[in-house]
C-alpha cells in the first residue's frame, strides 16, 4: 500500500474517474485558482477528485461514494464542507452550480471565467472539528460567493450572529473588534463613516443587517437603487473581515493568507517526539545529552515542489546533537554510504536544511551500480529542493510528519542548472561503465 505522503495525486485521479461505481460530481463557480490537471485532494477522510475547466466544461468536484460508503445526499453534504474549508483556506468564492453524477464521473457545464493554477496544495486547508467550525465556514463560503451584495452581507453577519449569540455580548464585541480590523479596504471604509459622525457598530446593525433582513423596517434596502448597491458593497469588508475575526478567534483556524494567524510550528512531529521538556531544553540553550531522544525506526525524506516528489525511504538517524538553539539531525541508510543532515530549530520552530557541503553525500563507488544510483538519487533529490521545492521528514511507522521546511528560496543566487545537468551526465557515464551490482 502507498504511503498517503507518497501518492501520485495526478496519475491517481486520472486512474480513479474511469472506474465505474456510483459519483456524485459538483459544477463549481470558483474565484479559488483551480488546479489545471486533474487531482486528487485529501480532506477529511476522502479523496476528492478535483477536475479542471475546460472550453466546454466548468471546474467540478467528483466522489465516489461508493468507494467510502456514503449516501449520494452525505457525499453532497460532504463536497460543501470540503468547499468551505477552500474559501475559508484562499478567502475566495466557492458556490456549486449544479449537482449531476451516476455511475461514471461526467463533466459539467461550461467554463465561465475561472481562475486556473498548476496544483492545489491542501495543506492550508482547516482541520474542522465539530459541526458549529463546519456551520460557521459555510456561512462565511456563502458571503464570499454569493453574486449578490445584499445576500453576501447578509450571510457574514450571520456567520458574526452564530458565534456571537448574546446580542448584549455580540454589541460590546463588534465595539472591540472594530477598531483592530487590520485589512486595508475595511480599515478606510470604517475611517469613512467615523469621519461622517457615524456609529459604525450601530451602523452595520441598523442600515446594514436589519435593512436586509427586514422590509418591515423604516431603513430598508432597495435592491433597485444604486446607491443602496454602492453602500452595501463598501460595506462588505467590513463584515468580511469581522466575521473571519469571529471565527478565527472562536475555532482558532485561519486562512493561507491571514496576518493574524499565529506562526506556524513546522516541527510539530519532533516536538512531539522528543517531547516538551527537550524541545524547551534545547531552545533556551540547556544541555540535553542526558536526556533520553527517542527516535524512529524508519523514516522517509520527500523532496517536494507542487505535484511532483522524490523521496528516499529505509533512512535512520545515525546521531543527535545539540548546537545553540537547535538540535542536528544526520540520517544514514543502512550500509552507512549516505549521510544527509537537517537542523531542529526548537527556538524558531523550524526545520533547515542547507544541501551543500557536508550537510548532503554518498560515498561514491564507481564500480558499483547501488552505489551510482544512490548518487544520482539523492542529487535529483536535492535538487528538487533547490528548485523552490520543500523538504519533509516522516516517520514511516507512524506515518507521522515530523518536520518540513519552508520552499527553498535562494538569496542574490540561482540553481545552476548546467552544472547539475553535468553532474548527471557523468554519473550516467559512470553507471553504463560499472560492472558490480
Amino acid at each position: 500500500m502507498v504511503k498517503p505522503y507518497l501518492r501520485d495525486l495526478r496519475a491517481e485521479a486520472e486512474e480513479a474517474v474511469r472506474e465505474v461505481g456510483e459519483w456524485v460530481v459538483a459544477g463549481v463557480l470558483t474565484s479559488i485558482p483551480w488546479p489545471t490537471t486533474m487531482q486528487v485532494v485529501m480532506f477529511d477522510g476522502l479523496d476528492f477528485i478535483l477536475r479542471p475547466g475546460s472550453d466546454r466544461a466548468i471546474p467540478s468536484v467528483c466522489l465516489n461514494v461508493q468507494k467510502f460508503g456514503l449516501t449520494a445526499k452525505d457525499a453532497r453534504d460532504r463536497i460543501l464542507r470540503f468547499g468551505s474549508a477552500l474559501a475559508w483556506s484562499e478567502s475566495k468564492s466557492f458556490e456549486v452550480s449544479m449537482w449531476t453524477g451516476g455511475s461514471c464521473a461526467v463533466g459539467v457545464g461550461r467554463m465561465q471565467g475561472n481562475v486556473a493554477q498548476e496544483f492545489l496544495d491542501s495543506d492550508f486547508l482547516p482541520v474542522i472539528l465539530d459541526e458549529d467550525a463546519a456551520t460557521a465556514l459555510a456561512l462565511y463560503r456563502e458571503g464570499l460567493s454569493s453574486t449578490s451584495h445584499f445576500y453576501a452581507f447578509l450571510s457574514l453577519f450571520k456567520a458574526i450572529s452564530f458565534v456571537h449569540r448574546d446580542g448584549k455580548r455580540r454589541e460590546d464585541w463588534f465595539k472591540l473588534a472594530l477598531p483592530n480590523l487590520t485589512e486595508q479596504r475595511a480599515a478606510q471604509r470604517i475611517q469613512e463613516l467615523r469621519a461622517s459622525g457615524v456609529d459604525v457598530s450601530q451602523y452595520l446593525w441598523d442600515e446594514g443587517r436589519n435593512a436586509i433582513a427586514h422590509a418591515e423596517r423604516d431603513v430598508i434596502v432597495n435592491p433597485d437603487k444604486t446607491i443602496d448597491h454602492e453602500r452595501i458593497y463598501a460595506d462588505l469588508p467590513i463584515v468580511q473581515a469581522l466575521a473571519r475575526k469571529a471565527i478565527q478567534d472562536r475555532f482558532c483556524v485561519w486562512p493561507r493568507l491571514s496576518r493574524e494567524a499565529p506562526d506556524r510550528s513546522l516541527i510539530g512531529g519532533f516536538e512531539h517526539l522528543l517531547g516538551r521538556e527537550i524541545m524547551e531544553r534545547a531552545a533556551n540553550n540547556i544541555d540535553i545529552r542526558s536526556q533520553n531522544l527517542r527516535s524512529p525506526d524508519a523514516i522517509t525524506i520527500v523532496a517536494r515542489h507542487g505535484a511532483a516528489f522524490l523521496h528516499m525511504d529505509n533512512l535512520h538517524i545515525k546521531q543527535m546533537s545539540q548546537v545553540p538553539e537547535s538540535i542536528i539531525v544526520q540520517l544514514t541508510n543502512t550500509d552507512e554510504t549516505l549521510v544527509l543532515m537537517f537542523a531542529v530549530q526548537c527556538k524558531e520552530r523550524r526545520l533547515v536544511f542547507e544541501p551543500f557541503g557536508q550537510h548532503v553525500g554518498t560515498t561514491l563507488k564507481q564500480s558499483s551500480r547501488s552505489s551510482i544510483d544512490l548518487a544520482m538519487k539523492i542529487r535529483k533529490l536535492t535538487w528538487r529542493y533547490l528548485c523552490n521545492g520543500r523538504l519533509e521528514v516522516w516517520d514511516d511507522e507512524r506515518g507521522e510528519l515530523l518536520g518540513m521546511t519552508d520552499p527553498y528560496i535562494p538569496f542574490n543566487a540561482f540553481p545552476d542548472s548546467d552544472a547539475h545537468h553535468r553532474e548527471m551526465v557523468e554519473l550516467e557515464r559512470l553507471l553504463s561503465a560499472a560492472t558490480e551490482e
